[in-house]
């Protein structure tokens, strides 16, 4: 079986013993004869030598950088640089540009304009965050305003079935429609979970933040092996009236 490992934060990279967990799971996953493919997501925060040095001798592995407008506009040269130089050492799987900030949104628009016409331009994710739903309306709105082709291009792997025709779902979509998803079934938990440090098992971003509200009882994969596995055989039955940071459209059922 395929195994796709992401780290993620906060920031992963400031772990201590970052590249020990990755040597780790190298080694034990070669000796099980599992194919695998190692990301770790970042803000770029380390320099472009610590990335390079972290990388070595870890096969099927590259960082995926999130670009955050609130910190990352201001210093988007530097950012960019750093980029393009993993790049050139296929370092880098995916670019997650973030819209956040309305704030920040001419300096966002300029970024994607660089972006657009760079050599990451198809290693972006355009992903409309969730911390103020007023925010992320009027900033998607902005930049798509100014940017269509981008918005589109890059949004364009939100689909959903309705009515027998297939659509392109993005964030005015849901927020328009007042899309609801409680109740509906989601095959993410079979394509994704997350495991925090105790061992306790996430099935998405929304549970992930939610999940001191315990609207699931959580699975620890220490305790309970089994019941994680059959969990992954099956859908789960949303609890949750919105999806959460980012939408994973394919994965509902």
């Amino acid at each position: 079986k395929n195994l796709y490992i992401y780290f993620h934060g906060g920031e992963a990279t400031y772990h201590p013993d970052i590249k020990e967990i990755l040597e780790y799971l190298q080694e034990v996953l070669t000796k099980a004869n599992v194919k695998y493919f190692l990301e770790l997501q970042t803000n770029m925060l380390q320099t472009t030598a610590w990335y390079k040095d972290l990388a070595v001798g870890i096969d099927s592995f590259a960082y995926s950088a999130s670009f955050h407008p609130m910190y990352n506009t201001t210093k988007f040269k530097a950012y960019y640089q750093k980029l393009l130089a993993l790049h050139e050492e296929e370092l880098i799987c995916r670019v997650d540009f973030m819209l956040e900030e309305v704030d920040y949104i001419d300096d966002v628009i300029e970024c994607g304009r660089i972006m657009l016409e760079g050599p990451l331009q198809d290693k972006i994710d355009v992903i409309t965050k969730f911390h103020s739903i007023e925010e992320a309306y009027t900033t998607s709105h902005l930049f798509k305003k100014a940017l269509p082709a981008f918005y589109d291009k890059y949004n364009s792997y939100f689909k959903l079935v309705e009515d027998g025709k297939m659509r392109v779902v993005d964030f005015h979509y849901l927020s328009n429609n007042e899309m609801v998803f409680t109740g509906m079934q989601c095959a993410v938990g079979r394509d994704q979970m997350f495991i925090n440090g105790d061992g306790d098992i996430l099935f998405c971003y929304t549970h992930l933040r939610d999940w001191k509200g315990k609207k699931y009882n959580l699975v620890n994969i220490l305790d309970d092996i089994d019941n994680f596995i059959e969990m992954t055989k099956r859908p789960i039955e949303c609890p949750f009236s919105k999806c959460d940071i980012d939408f994973w459209i394919p994965k509902w059922r």
